[in-house]
């Protein structure tokens, strides 16, 4: 009856405005990637032998893209009571690139969540990264956050940009031309040049932050001056 939930949005834009000729808003990376990513863990994880103390709920989520829309439905009238949800981890956007040396994890800072995170990144060599674009405000754009906001804490495992075997600031160039190319436009599509390593890398390291926090015992909370905390305290008087 303790609950991890695992979101990642399926929706897009559909059809919209006509952009060189292409009306169809793919949404190819985001997020059917992320989605594919979420259909693939799980399936991983009900296969495993073993079964940890905790239940994990992965929700396939809907219009995020208006207004995160579906999770915070979900927060509304949950499957299982939040004061029964010990964690959230939410994937928007699976790497398509390669494996990298680093990884962001918007969320790790902020709650207990982070020593989960940090000790698995260290365990596959990975150093973890602060946001390299704090201004456009990730932690506060995606499913995870309608979670954070009723007190639930949460995790956002994304992407690095030190990429193996590329040269130093590749990373850097290939997010902003996404950005500036792709990103909400109908050219978000699949490629033939996608390399999934990077992709299994981070299902891996979001499986065993998953793994852990369903082995624990304990009851994360937001650390002391965030903004969730009163959200968290309040709920957990109330099991």
């Amino acid at each position: 009856d303790e609950i991890i939930t695992v979101t990642s949005h399926y929706d897009h834009f559909g059809i919209g405005e006509p952009i060189d000729g292409d009306s169809i808003y793919n949404g190819a990376s985001d997020n059917a990637s992320g989605v594919a990513l979420l259909l693939e863990m799980a399936r991983v994880y009900a296969a495993l032998p073993d079964r940890p103390g905790r239940s994990v709920l992965f929700i396939a989520t809907a219009a995020e893209e208006q207004g995160l829309l579906g999770s915070q439905w979900y927060v509304q009238s949950p499957l299982f009571p939040l004061n029964q949800t010990v964690a959230e981890v939410n994937l928007d956007v699976a790497n398509l690139y390669g494996e990298t040396d680093d990884v962001t994890i918007p969320g790790e800072e902020r709650n207990g969540l982070g020593v989960f995170a940090r000790a698995r990144a260290a365990e596959m060599g990975l150093t973890i990264m602060p946001d390299a674009e704090p201004e456009k405000g990730y932690f506060f754009r995606s499913d995870h956050f309608p979670f954070a906001k009723a007190g639930v804490p949460a995790l956002y495992p994304g992407h690095g940009r030190q990429y193996r075997g590329k040269p130093e600031g590749w990373g850097k160039q290939i997010a902003e031309e996404y950005t500036a190319k792709h990103y909400h436009a109908p050219s978000d599509e699949f490629s033939e040049d996608w390399v999934y390593g990077g992709a299994v890398q981070q299902g891996l390291l979001t499986l065993r932050i998953i793994w852990d926090i369903a082995q624990d015992t304990t009851w994360p909370n937001w650390n002391e001056g965030q903004e969730f905390k009163a959200a968290r305290d309040a709920m957990m008087a109330s099991r």
